[in-house]
C-alpha cells in the first residue's frame, strides 16, 4: 500500500476505535442477531464455536483466521479449526427452507414456495 493510504488508513483507524463500555452493549445485540444462524447446530461447542468465530472478525486482530481468533479468546486452535473446516451445518440462509426435487436440484424459498 502506497505510504499516502498506509497514513490515511491509519487516521481512520484511529478514529473508530470503541469504548469498552459502548462494546459492553453491543454483545447482548450481537447474541440476539446471531440467534437464527445457530439455532441448526445440535452442540453447545458448536455455538460457542459459532460466537466466538463471529467476535473475533470483529475484533482488532490483524489477521481473522481461526488460529488468530482462538488464541485470542485463549483457546486450543484445533477445535475452532475443526469447526468452522469439518463441522456439518446447513449453509441455507435464516428463514429457507431446504426440499428436494427430482431432479435433485434444491427448491424451497420463503414462505415454501418453489422459488423458481
Amino acid at each position: 500500500m502506497e505510504a499516502r493510504y498506509e497514513a490515511r488508513k491509519r487516521a481512520l483507524l484511529d478514529e473508530c476505535s470503541i469504548a469498552p463500555e459502548i462494546f459492553d452493549e453491543v454483545m447482548p445485540r450481537l447474541e440476539q442477531f446471531m440467534e437464527p444462524f445457530v439455532e441448526s447446530l445440535i452442540r453447545t461447542e458448536q455455538v460457542a464455536h459459532a460466537r466466538i468465530f463471529v467476535q473475533g472478525l470483529l475484533s482488532d486482530l490483524d489477521h481473522k483466521n481461526a488460529e488468530s481468533i482462538a488464541y485470542r479468546f485463549g483457546q486450543d486452535r484445533m477445535p475452532l479449526q475443526w469447526f468452522l473446516g469439518v463441522s456439518p451445518w446447513d449453509a441455507a440462509p435464516p428463514g429457507v427452507r431446504r426440499g428436494g426435487s427430482a431432479s435433485g436440484r434444491d427448491v424451497g424459498g420463503r414462505g415454501g414456495g418453489s422459488g423458481l
